[in-house]
């Protein structure tokens, strides 16, 4: 099922109605979630998207910033995303369950960086996302 998506370019133009079958939205720089996922929010409930927000995937550092401590960071970022969820009726996607490995890291053999996930994060990420996205495709034809 294709859906109504909004996309915002580089440059900060945006195209309303672009047909997508699923819009994954890259964000900005790590201390730019919070406003980055506020603005894009709103112009999705604006617009009448339905929006579906999933937590930063676990990783225990960032090989190219090894002095930035990811964890806390990590942890401070999905707390507030969880939240914002609950506060504006977006869905949550939970991935944590199936990537984190219980320290904060991400799982052995779901990422080659230990951050980005590969094809296996990805198959892990879609056990998750695939039933949401049926049974909300199934009350959209309805």
């Amino acid at each position: 099922m294709r859906c109504q998506c909004v996309k915002r370019a580089a440059d900060g133009a945006v195209a309303d109605g672009v047909e997508a079958d699923v819009q994954l939205r890259p964000r900005g720089a790590f201390d730019q979630v919070d406003a980055e996922v506020l603005e894009s929010v709103l112009v999705a409930h604006s617009t009448g998207i339905k929006v579906l927000l999933a937590p930063v995937p676990p990783a225990a550092r960032f090989p190219w910033r090894p002095e930035i401590e990811t964890r806390p960071r990590i942890a401070q970022i999905n707390e507030w995303l969880e939240r914002f969820a609950r506060e504006t009726g977006a869905l949550w996607i939970d991935y944590r369950p199936v990537l984190d490995d219980g320290t904060g890291a991400m799982k052995p053999g779901l990422a080659e960086d230990g951050v980005h996930p590969n094809e296996r994060g990805y198959d892990a990420m879609a056990t998750v996302i695939q039933p949401i996205l049926r049974r909300m495709f199934r009350r959209t034809k309805a």
